[in-house]
């Protein structure tokens, strides 16, 4: 039976898992960010820039921040993205470790 990439190199699978965890803690930090601003009526964040976090491993982050503050919740086209990215990662992430 092949042993997985986590059961051979545990200090950099570990070191991973927590850039993972320190990525998601900043985008969940900039959709609350943003939702302060949306209602000082301040400079706000491109909806890109989400999508941008989901891309690169921030999706949990994200999602967590839009739901938490009901932030463009009624956004579908950002959320179905934001949502499509997250869960390809979380399988990709499955298959990895298995």
């Amino acid at each position: 039976m092949p042993e997985s990439f986590l059961s051979t190199n545990v200090p950099a699978a570990a070191a991973f898992a927590v850039a993972v965890v320190i990525w998601n803690i900043v985008s969940l930090t900039v959709t609350l960010l943003d939702k302060r601003a949306a209602i000082r009526h301040e400079r706000r964040v491109p909806e890109r820039r989400f999508v941008f976090f989901a891309a690169t491993l921030g999706g949990v982050g994200v999602l967590i921040g839009f739901y938490a503050a009901h932030h463009k919740i009624r956004k579908g086209y950002l959320m179905a993205s934001v949502w499509a990215l997250t869960l390809a990662e979380l399988i990709l992430a499955i298959i990895w470790i298995m």
